[in-house]
């Protein structure tokens, strides 16, 4: 298992940084995650435009799904079968945003395995904007954390009437967990994942000048 691991997925992913390492990155280690994370997302990008037009049509099901809530507030079993029947109505699938955060998270693993296994060749700088991708940095993590908490709140209010306690704990949960895991890991993760997030924001960007959402009423 651990040998097909290496030879699908870990060895490949430090194949193609090395190469952006020395051809486009021009011996910045740093700028080669940021250029891997991008062909990665640009891999993804027919799963992720399916996850953004999901994400548009449940925006416009809000009020349906507030409705439903509101009918069944005392057998929320039946409410969330309902709710589960009006998305695949409408083709609403969470599978593809699924499958891209899966995705990122086995290169996210991967990655791990190169900055801690001592897997880079020795003639390359790990350094990027003065820090060692291959050492933690809290710095970064915070960064993340704040980048994630502002990306939920904005999220939440297109939908603040359908909201519960559990999502306002997961305002601040969420990000929270974010910063002590990356801060405990390689800068390398947190990288990945501030670059990956500026991807999806373009992507969203496009998405609401292509399919702007509209309510049902």
């Amino acid at each position: 298992m651990t040998d097909a691991w290496n030879d699908l997925l870990v060895q490949p992913l430090l194949d193609t940084l090395l190469f952006l390492y020395r051809t486009v990155a021009f011996g910045n280690l740093g700028v080669a995650v940021i250029e891997l994370t991008v062909l990665l997302r640009l891999v993804l990008l027919p799963l992720t435009v399916l996850a953004e037009r999901s994400s548009a049509r449940y925006e416009r099901l809000s009020d349906e799904v507030a409705a439903i809530q509101a009918r069944h507030k005392n057998d929320p079993v039946l409410a969330n079968e309902e709710i589960r029947g009006l998305l695949k109505t409408r083709k609403i699938n969470p599978w593809a945003k699924a499958a891209v955060l899966l995705v990122q998270l086995a290169v996210l693993l991967a990655l791990y395995r190169v900055f801690t296994r001592g897997a880079l060749a020795p003639d390359v700088d790990p350094t990027f904007l003065g820090a060692n991708l291959a050492l933690r940095n809290a710095w970064w993590a915070l960064a993340v954390g704040l980048i994630f908490h502002l990306e939920i709140v904005r999220g939440q209010r297109k939908v603040e009437h359908l909201l519960g306690k559990q999502d306002a704990i997961y305002r601040y949960a969420f990000p929270l967990i974010s910063f002590v895991v990356l801060s405990m890991l390689p800068m390398v993760k947190a990288l990945f994942v501030l670059t990956s997030m500026a991807f999806s924001l373009a992507v969203s960007a496009i998405r609401r000048t292509l399919w702007p959402t509209v309510s049902t009423n």
